[in-house]
């Protein structure tokens, strides 16, 4: 059952109920939630923060709002097999940097696409998003769910489905390592100053800067120094050679 929570970071623990609700069955695929104020009393906490949570929910793909009809739980079974062989793969050695590996192909060209096809509304949206993220981090929160957020609005600019479901996927693949990597001091706070550079970049149309800008925001975790068994295998395969050889390679997108 639903239980009242606590007011420090409200609409992350508010995230964290609804989602395990959804995971555990107990709001199978097709049904409709509570309405927002349903939930805000149950959970004890305004409606905005209720409207907050869903609105990450429904970036994480969990949850489909529909506009005068509610939030339902969307079928995710068609990609469960794909998903567990990768979560499976969390167990192995090497795991963690190589998703961070296919991370650094992959956002850096997703920077350069939005900003060529980003919208106004795109970029204020991306512009609360940090804004949020910035209360977060000065509440001495971690702001993992904005985090996650940022980056998938801006695969949402983009306005490719498939690119979309990969990048969504890659996230939530990688959310455990995340959480872990932004609960060392300071990391998070240099993260948002990578997250507003590469914002400048889009909000100034200049693709060239946003794919520069990204792949330094991705490489910075590296610059950070960690006690975590999975980020200390990142930052030793960050300095091997033949890591060094495969991103120097990498080729970078036609103006």
């Amino acid at each position: 059952m639903l239980t009242p929570i606590d007011r420090t970071r409200v609409y992350e623990a508010a995230l964290d109920q609804i989602k395990s609700h959804i995971e555990s069955g107990e709001w199978p695929p097709g049904s409709q939630l509570p309405a927002e104020r349903e939930l805000a009393e149950r959970l004890n906490i305004g409606r905005p923060s209720v409207r907050e949570a869903l609105r990450v929910l429904e970036v994480m793909g969990l949850i489909e709002i529909r506009l005068g009809h509610g939030s339902f739980v969307k079928d995710r079974n068609s990609s469960a097999e794909p998903i567990q062989l990768l979560q499976s793969m969390l167990q192995e050695d090497g795991y963690v940097v190589e998703l961070l590996e296919v991370r650094e192909m992959l956002e850096p060209q997703i920077a350069f696409l939005a900003a060529q096809s980003a919208t106004d509304e795109d970029i204020r949206c991306l512009e609360e998003v940090l804004n949020r993220m910035d209360h977060v981090v000065a509440d001495g929160g971690v702001g993992i769910a904005e985090n996650m957020e940022f980056h998938l609005g801006l695969t949402k600019a983009v306005g490719n489905r498939v690119l979309y479901q990969v990048h969504h996927m890659l996230f939530e693949l990688s959310r455990e390592p995340v959480e872990r990597f932004f609960r060392v001091p300071g990391r998070m706070t240099k993260s948002l100053q990578g997250h507003r550079e590469v914002l400048r970049a889009i909000r100034d149309r200049d693709p060239e800067k946003a794919y520069d800008t990204m792949l330094t925001h991705l490489r910075a975790r590296f610059a950070v120094p960690n006690s975590n068994h999975a980020t200390g295998a990142a930052n030793d395969h960050a300095n091997d050679e033949e890591t060094s050889h495969r991103r120097e390679a990498a080729v970078k997108p036609a103006g």
